[in-house]
């Protein structure tokens, strides 16, 4: 029976709208935590191509952190393959990221533009916009549901009275004045963790990733929007709005 967790995180090239992968990370896990396996690459049609990784996000770190890291750079398709047979030999049924809209968006774009002929083969929604869920599945082939940990920690862990002191009290607030509920800010909260500080490389932060949705209370999971439909839209808001009505409640 199907009953495991793939965690994954990746790392991009290009905009935020139309990412594109350098850098993938995954682990797999039990029910319970347990790792099953972990695995990293380096998208070498992405990595390899100086213009796109001059674009990168965290550009000024790719030569420090990716430094003799051939061993792992391969084809984007190659990378896809291991990933279908990972999910299909480990019987994962949850396939989770922190924010895993944009991580499917990525992994959509990287195959669209390695591998143009395929945009053909992509779902696409009566708008003719690209339907980026059901494109992840026409590509990574397998039966198993989406999971957003970042819908789930809005939902959960970041509603109490002791994340809006922990925010306030290290400054984790944007310029706009909204908590953060970033990865790095969450693990930070729930492990008490001060000095913590994500790595953005991909498999180290797909780890991190899945400790923190598997130290989530299950009770509170299962009665959240994420739980039952797969995401959440902007989680971040779920976060602004309960504190904004329990002030005005006071």
């Amino acid at each position: 029976m199907k009953k495991n967790n793939l965690t994954f995180d990746v790392e991009t090239a290009g905009s935020v709208y139309k990412p594109l992968i350098y850098d993938i990370g995954w682990v797999i896990t039990s029910p319970q935590g347990k790792t099953l396996k972990k695995r990293r690459f380096l998208v070498e049609e992405i990595f390899t191509n100086k213009e796109l990784m001059d674009s990168a996000y965290f550009a000024d770190k790719v030569k420090k952190h990716y430094l003799a890291l051939e061993h792992i750079t391969i084809p984007f398709l190659e990378m896809v393959k291991i990933l279908r047979n990972d999910i299909e030999v480990n019987n994962v049924s949850k396939v989770l990221a922190y924010n895993l809209t944009f991580d499917i968006r990525a992994l959509v774009h990287s195959y669209m533009r390695i591998l143009a002929k395929g945009k053909r083969t992509l779902k696409y929604k009566a708008n003719k916009k690209v339907d980026y869920k059901e494109s992840f599945k026409l590509i990574v082939k397998g039966q198993y549901e989406f999971l957003d940990i970042w819908g789930l920690v809005c939902e959960t862990v970041l509603l109490q009275e002791s994340f809006q002191e922990f925010v306030l009290d290290n400054g984790h607030v944007t310029e706009k004045g909204n908590y953060k509920t970033n990865a790095e800010v969450t693990y930070r909260f729930m492990f008490g963790d001060d000095y913590y500080i994500e790595e953005h490389t991909g498999l180290a932060d797909a780890i991190d990733e899945s400790m923190i949705y598997h130290n989530i209370d299950r009770k509170l999971v299962y009665g959240t929007k994420t739980y039952k439909t797969g995401f959440c839209g902007a989680p971040w808001r779920k976060v602004k709005n309960f504190f904004k009505v329990a002030w005005l409640s006071l």
